[in-house]
């Protein structure tokens, strides 16, 4: 679970996060797009930037905040240097333990699924996806560039 936002490992490396009182402008938008009162109606939002420019670092601090006020949902954090956590076929593993255990009435949904499809966590990532979030409407969910192509990395409830 080094993946997640709170892991051991990841305190061990000192994940990036903001320093105080700095993307104060961001945070705040990003708060406002999880509350719902941005103009778009966007379930997705991607965070993108140059590499070194803070993406990581603002999703860290966005998963604390969130996590602070009861909207976390589940995180994974994708690290290009660590084997598990670069591997795509973990993330919606990952997100669905965080989200059984957040979601107690999720479980059930959860376990149906597997039953249904045993080899769902050996699927393509946008198949796992579908067919597992089929009931959890209103979720968000935050992306992020710091891998060549963008991977979804928090979700959180709206």
């Amino acid at each position: 679970m080094g993946a997640t936002y709170n892991s051991l490992e990841r305190q061990r490396h000192d994940a990036p996060k903001c320093h105080p009182n700095t993307r104060v402008a961001v945070i705040n938008k990003l708060i406002s797009w999880i509350n719902g009162n941005v103009d778009f109606n966007a379930l997705i939002l991607w965070l993108y930037g140059a590499a070194g420019a803070g993406k990581s670092a603002i999703a860290y601090t966005l998963a604390e905040i969130c996590e602070k006020y009861g909207y976390l949902l589940a995180t994974f954090f994708f690290w290009k240097t660590a084997a598990e956590r670069n591997d795509v076929s973990r993330f919606v593993a990952t997100i669905a333990y965080q989200v059984a255990r957040a979601i107690p009435a999720s479980r059930r949904l959860i376990e149906n699924a597997v039953d249904a499809d045993p080899m769902i966590f050996n699927n393509r990532l946008m198949s796992s996806l579908r067919s597992s979030s089929s009931n959890l409407s209103g979720t968000s969910i935050l992306l992020d560039s710091t891998l060549k192509t963008p991977h979804l990395l928090s979700s959180s409830t709206a």
